[in-house]
C-alpha cells in the first residue's frame, strides 16, 4: 500500500494543535448583555422521579406468557407504551382489589 495516500481526517480530526503550528482563532466579540425579566408564573415543577424497581426472575408457563405478550400487543395497538412491568403491576393491582387485600 503506498505510504502517499491519505484517507479520513486523520488526528487532526480529534486532538487540536497547539503551539505555533496551531491556525490563528478568530477574534470573539464581547456577548451582549441578557437583561431578565421578570416571570409572571413560577416555573413548573418537575415530576417526582418513579419509584426504583426491583429486578426478579419470575417462571411462567409458555401459555401465560403469551398472553402476556398479547397484552402487550394491545397496549401498544391503543397508543400507549406497556412493559411486561407494567402489565404485571396493573395485574396484581386488581388482583389485590378484586380479593380485597390492604398493602
Amino acid at each position: 500500500m503506498p505510504s502517499s495516500r491519505k484517507t479520513g481526517l486523520g488526528t487532526a480530526a480529534f486532538f487540536q494543535q497547539t503551539g505555533a503550528a496551531a491556525a490563528p482563532e478568530p477574534q470573539q466579540r464581547d456577548p451582549e448583555p441578557v437583561t431578565q425579566q421578570p416571570r409572571s408564573t413560577p416555573p413548573p415543577t418537575a415530576a417526582p422521579p418513579p419509584p426504583k424497581k426491583v429486578r426478579t426472575t419470575v417462571m411462567l408457563y409458555p401459555e401465560t406468557l403469551a398472553e402476556l405478550e398479547m397484552l402487550k400487543v394491545q397496549a401498544r395497538r391503543r397508543g400507549t407504551r406497556a412493559t411486561y412491568s407494567d402489565i404485571l403491576e396493573e395485574a396484581i393491582q386488581a388482583l389485590t382489589r378484586q380479593r380485597r387485600i390492604e398493602v
